[in-house]
């Protein structure tokens, strides 16, 4: 055999190995909290595109001080267990992981 026909006995036997893999492979659905840690890292990723990093540690303190106060607001108007407050409860964590990813040492 040459070459080119060992690299392609090669590669079809990696496509046969992963496919058993993924027929014995278990599948499990997703838990409420990875569900929720996914949807903080989208909202950590969005807010990462679409703003400057945190310059400092009182403007990520303000940052997440203002989310805080918008989670607030709906407590007080009785719409704390609103699609609108789960928002912002998840707003509160992904900015508290960009405030650690933009100001504190990440050696630790």
């Amino acid at each position: 055999m040459g070459h080119i026909e060992d690299d392609l006995d090669s590669g079809l036997r990696e496509m046969r190995f992963q496919k058993s893999m993924m027929r014995t492979a278990e599948v499990r659905p997703v838990t409420p909290v990875e569900q929720l840690a996914l949807e903080v890292v989208a909202e950590l990723e969005r807010a990462e595109s679409t703003h400057a990093p945190m310059h400092s540690p009182h403007e990520g303190w303000s940052v997440i001080w203002e989310e805080l106060e918008e989670l607030r607001e709906h407590v007080r108007a009785d719409t704390g267990r609103s699609r609108a407050a789960r928002k912002e409860a998840l707003q509160i964590a992904a900015m508290g992981m960009r405030y650690a990813l933009n100001l504190c040492d990440q050696s630790s």
